[in-house]
C-alpha cells in the first residue's frame, strides 16, 4: 500500500517494471479490497437509507445479446478501456499512435453507429478513426510527450471514471435523489480503481492491468451465466 501511495503522490513513468509473485499478489488484494470496501459501504448506505441501488445497463445489454456475445463483450471492453485509459502512461510513439486509434474508434462507434461491436458503418468508422488518429498525432504528439505525466496520469483516472456514467444514462431522469448518491458513489470507486489500475501498468505492466480488469469483470460475467441457466 505504502508504495501505491508514494506513487500517487508523485507519478512517473519512468519506473522499472517488477514481476516479482509477492508485489503482483499484493497489489492484486488492493486492487480487490477497493471492491469489497465498495460493496460494503454501498450496503451500509442503502440499509440507513442514504443511497438506492440502481440498475446498471446490463439488463438493456441482455435483451440485445446472446449469453456469449455479451461475455465476450465484457471481456473485451476491460481489455479495450486498459489500451484508452492506461497504455499511453508509458509514452513512445507506438502506444500514443494506437491509443489514439482505439480511443478514436470508440467514439465515432458512439457518434455513428449503436454499438462499438457492431458492424454497422464499419468501413466509415474505420476510415474516420485512421485520419483521426493521423491528424491527431502529427497536430499535437509534441504537446501529448511534454504535457506533465501527473496532470496525463490523473486525467486519464478521472475520465475512466466519469465515462461509467454510460452504464446508467439511460434510467439518469428517473433517477431518485439516492439513487443518484449511489451513481455518484460507483463513479468515485471507478476514479479510484482507475488510479491503481495505472500505477499497476506502470509497475507490473498494461498485460497485468488487463488480467486484473477482466477478473474484476467476473461478477458480472456470472451474473450473465447464471441469468442464462
Amino acid at each position: 500500500m505504502k508504495k501505491i501511495i508514494s506513487f500517487l503522490r508523485n507519478p512517473t513513468e519512468n519506473r522499472v517494471n517488477s514481476y516479482k509473485l509477492s508485489g503482483l499478489l499484493s497489489t492484486a488484494f488492493i486492487y480487490f479490497a477497493i471492491t469489497f470496501i465498495y460493496a460494503a459501504i454501498v450496503t451500509i448506505a442503502s440499509h440507513y437509507g442514504i443511497v438506492k441501488p440502481e440498475m446498471s445497463r446490463l439488463n438493456d445489454l441482455l435483451a440485445s445479446y446472446k449469453p456469449l456475445e455479451l461475455i465476450f463483450i465484457i471481456i473485451s471492453m476491460a481489455g479495450i478501456e486498459e489500451l484508452m485509459f492506461r497504455l499511453p502512461l508509458r509514452r513512445d510513439k507506438y502506444t500514443i499512435v494506437i491509443w489514439l486509434f482505439v480511443s478514436s474508434f470508440y467514439f465515432v462507434s458512439k457518434i455513428l453507429a449503436s454499438d462499438f461491436f457492431t458492424a454497422e458503418m464499419l468501413a466509415w468508422r474505420l476510415s474516420i478513426s485512421v485520419i483521426s488518429t493521423l491528424l491527431i498525432y502529427f497536430a499535437a504528439s509534441k504537446f501529448i510527450f511534454e504535457i506533465d505525466y501527473k496532470y496525463l496520469f490523473y486525467t486519464l483516472a478521472i475520465v475512466f471514471g466519469v465515462l461509467h456514467l454510460v452504464n446508467y444514462t439511460s434510467r439518469m431522469p428517473e433517477l431518485s435523489l439516492f439513487g443518484s448518491a449511489f451513481v455518484v458513489l460507483y463513479v468515485v470507486e471507478k476514479c479510484v480503481k482507475g488510479l491503481v489500475l495505472g500505477y499497476i501498468r506502470v509497475r507490473h505492466g498494461l498485460a497485468y492491468a488487463m488480467l486484473l480488469h477482466i477478473l474484476n469483470n467476473l461478477p458480472a460475467i456470472m451474473a450473465v451465466y447464471c441469468l442464462f441457466n
